[in-house]
């Protein structure tokens, strides 16, 4: 008589694995499908299960810091084949899950801590993926419903309400399976962002079977109006001056190769921060530098995955006849500050590819008053660019910043990733270092905040492993978020990070106009000779302090060819002025 293939189940940790390899190779094919069904249908207890939910959905990493009660659970994840990456604070494991969903391009990643301060460590970037529409799922351990007093007992509920689009209270093994499911769809479709989940700490120790079949989800759009194409088409056909501008919304639709037949009809393009590069900067029809201008001019506007907020001052440099056609997967989005005269809710690519087959043959290339206008833009952009170029001096010392990236630019491949982040520094990086690959500029992000340069990084890098990852953060921001260098040794991810040392917030520039040049305290100025490369040195990485452009263009070669973590301090002129100036 047939063994039952349950009977072939293991009966104990000691069981001998080659006596069971034994019995699998007898198996009739009937058999084999029946032990699958019953290995699928096994109690497992909530960590398990939670892990396997994870790996099923797609997840492949997880970032967070281990605590009670998610211990057991990280080790799961790692069990389950999904690389746990402990950070130093859970905002900078928060901030290295959200990068790397967006360099990915999909729900990829996921954050677990513990409970209590924990759990609140992480609300910033949770506001960063919020405010910039990133796709993640945090899950954070409760407490449960426990006495009056109870260790670490927090209500998550209206901490995350505002900034999440879902918070989940995770009570039961049962729910597993559906809550994590639900969650990894409303994270990643239509406007994507961060999904929180409450987990009692009873659930870790219930049993459920997983029986569901899962996959990784995947986006989905609300569908659009054919009369708004329509509507659109006939706008920009009378136009003499059509603009297009995009931001790094177009992420989760990417629509490169749409993007790009719009512009190859002689229609202008304008960038935001982190949209440089979805079109590569040194495209003919990239009129960034002289994006006010450009607004300021256009008749008609198609915009794509923007947003009209402070990032394009809130629509006040649009004409007052312009017309604008406003393409967004966020109906709230449509109209917030500028009122479009088209505006077409859904999936960006298919909103465009329906555009483009109803402008058909319609091309600006041969417009005059087009062609005109253009070359207008494109003088006033290499006007722009020269005027930044001209303060490029290496024999300054201390070194402005300007200097500082044009020493940095001969070494980035063209598909590097690049990092920016500060203040002066930032300012100074989106002019003069380009950007020639989607998903490649990393900036303070939609909320501008401070110190995601070194976690930006970091999940930048483990998400794309064969490409050079360089940050530039200013020396408020690095100190922020510094100990991920440890993170990044301790992990073996080599990235490049240049302190740019200007001593404090903006130099001296507040220092002197809120406390006095003769004031005996610094208070936004730091010590003046900070070693920050220490840190690199004594966790194991590359360290270099500089205070020329050659010896910067050295040490970002060595550290390159080191291929471990690096931290280079730029020492970089305090009294410099703002570089906008």
């Amino acid at each position: 008589m047939t063994e039952p293939a349950d009977s072939l189940l293991p009966q104990s940790q000691s069981a001998s694995s080659d006596s069971l390899i034994r019995k699998l190779e007898q198996l009739t094919p009937a058999q084999r499908r029946q032990l699958r069904q019953k290995l699928g249908q096994r109690s497992l207890n909530g960590n398990d299960l939670i892990a396997k939910v994870l790996s099923a959905l797609g997840i492949t990493h997880v970032y967070g810091i281990s605590g009670v009660p998610v211990h057991q659970l990280l080790g799961q994840c790692a069990r389950a084949g999904i690389r746990v990456v402990c950070g130093r604070h859970q905002q900078g494991a928060t901030l290295m899950a959200a990068s790397h969903n967006y360099a990915a391009g999909k729900l990829v990643a996921a954050v677990i801590v513990s409970s209590g301060p924990a759990i609140t460590n992480t609300t910033t970037g949770v506001l960063v993926a919020w405010d910039n529409a990133w796709p993640l799922l945090v899950i954070g351990g409760g407490r449960g419903d426990g006495p009056p007093g109870m260790f670490q007992a927090l209500d998550t509920q209206p901490i995350f309400t505002p900034i999440t689009k879902a918070v989940f209270h995770l009570c039961s093994a049962q729910e597993i399976i559906s809550t994590l499911s639900r969650a990894a769809d409303l994270a990643i479709s239509d406007r994507p962002g961060p999904v929180y989940i409450e987990l009692d700490q009873s659930v870790l120790t219930q049993t459920a079977s997983l029986t569901a079949d899962l996959s990784p989800p995947r986006p989905s759009f609300p569908s659009f109006e054919p009369t708004a194409i329509a509507q659109a088409a006939a706008l920009l056909q009378q136009a003499e001056r059509p603009l297009l501008v995009f931001g790094k919304g177009v992420r989760w639709s990417e629509p490169y190769v749409e993007l790009a037949q719009l512009t190859g009809l002689g229609i202008p393009f304008v960038a935001s921060p982190m949209g440089q590069g979805y079109l590569p900067d040194d495209d003919s029809a990239n009129v960034t530098p002289a994006g006010s201008l450009a607004l300021s001019t256009a008749d008609v506007v198609l915009s794509v995955g923007a947003r009209w907020n402070w990032t394009f001052r809130f629509g006040a440099e649009l004409a007052e006849n312009a017309q604008l056609i406003q393409i967004d997967v966020h109906e709230p989005e449509l109209g917030l500050n500028v009122k479009p005269a088209v505006g077409i809710v859904g999936d960006a690519q298919a909103i465009l590819q329906a555009l483009l087959m109803k402008l058909g043959s319609t091309s600006w290339q041969s417009k005059s008053g087009t062609a005109a206008w253009r070359a207008q833009l494109a003088t006033a952009s290499q006007e722009k660019q020269q005027y930044w170029r001209s303060r490029i001096d290496p024999t300054q010392l201390p070194l402005n910043l300007q200097t500082m990236y044009d020493a940095i630019l001969p070494l980035l491949p063209r598909d590097a990733i690049t990092v920016l982040e500060g203040n002066f520094t930032l300012e100074a990086g989106l002019r003069l270092v380009p950007c020639y690959r989607p998903a490649s500029r990393f900036t303070n992000g939609s909320n501008g905040c401070v110190g995601v340069g070194l976690p930006f990084a970091i999940g930048a890098k483990i998400a794309n492993p064969d490409r050079l990852v360089i940050a530039v953060s200013g020396d408020l921001s690095f100190g922020m978020t510094a100990l991920e260098l440890e993170t990044a040794v301790r992990y073996q991810v080599p990235i490049v990070i240049l302190v740019a040392n200007n001593q404090g917030f903006c130099g001296s520039l507040y220092q002197h106009q809120n406390y006095g040049i003769d004031y005996p305290e610094r208070v936004t100025m730091f010590v003046p000779n900070a070693q920050y490369e220490v840190l690199a040195t004594a966790f194991g990485g590359f360290g270099a302090t500089v205070q020329t452009a050659s010896e910067l263009t050295a040490a970002i070669t060595d550290a390159i060819a080191a291929n471990v973590p690096a931290c280079i301090n730029v020492q970089i002129d305090p009294t410099a002025p703002n570089p906008r100036h």
